[in-house]
């Protein structure tokens, strides 16, 4: 999971860790890539948000994309219409819209 807001990390890693999922966090896209290089196994599923500093969420997706093929991801973001131009992502059920709560995601 990739978000600068300690909040959002908090109440993703709080609703999905008991459901079993193994996560692993970053503050930014430059620490999530570190993240994911020093993580041996497969990385099922990204989350991150969209608008970041440094690498946006759909850079750093493709990125981690490019190692780990199978990988799904989950963009997140409090944003919408011109400030997504560019960064979008194709399928539209890929995008959680913040504030959201602990049972949407």
């Amino acid at each position: 999971m990739v978000e600068d807001r300690s909040a959002v990390r908090e109440l993703v890693r709080e609703t999905l860790a008991p459901c079993g999922y193994k996560i692993l966090e970053a503050a930014d896209g430059k620490q999530g890539l570190e993240v994911c290089r020093s993580h041996g196994e497969p990385i099922d599923l990204v989350i991150t948000d969209l608008i970041m500093p440094g690498l946006n969420g759909k850079e750093f997706a493709d990125l981690v994309k490019q190692r780990h093929k199978n990988t799904e991801v989950l963009y997140m973001s409090g944003y919408g219409g011109d400030a997504l131009a560019g960064i979008q992502p194709e399928n539209e059920a890929a995008l959680l819209q913040k504030p959201f709560s602990p049972e949407a995601l």
